[in-house]
């Protein structure tokens, strides 16, 4: 990197500052804020997990996943986006997924919790 490029920007006053400026040529604060840019072609990929639980009471009666998951499936090289929310005082099951890449729905399903436990694999 050549010392001259913006390296960070004055925390305070928002100069510009190099990698060699210690002190804020502006305002003489030593605070910084440093920027970080993503290039195209990046792919970000994200989930989410929520649980729920009562205050005094064991376990989790609600969970929710939402989000990114690799494949198995050789034919989902970009993997698949699931959202799914398990509530057991609702007694519900309900799951989406489709394929990352295409937005294609591969599978859905919403039924009583109590019938998928039960379900033959």
């Amino acid at each position: 990197m050549d010392n001259q490029e913006t390296w960070a920007k004055c925390r305070e006053c928002q100069t510009e500052l190099t990698e060699k400026d210690k002190v804020c040529p502006k305002c003489g604060s030593t605070s910084k804020i440093h920027e970080l840019s993503a290039f195209d072609g990046l792919i970000g990929r994200e989930t989410i997990k929520l649980q729920k639980k009562k205050t005094g009471e064991g376990g989790v009666y609600s969970e929710s996943i939402d989000g990114w998951f690799p494949s198995g499936d050789p034919k989902l090289t970009e993997g698949v986006y699931q959202s799914r929310t398990i509530d057991k005082e609702k007694d519900t099951y309900d799951q989406i997924v489709k394929d990352a890449k295409t937005g294609e729905l591969l599978h859905e399903e919403h039924m009583p919790l109590s019938e998928h436990k039960n379900k033959e694999k």
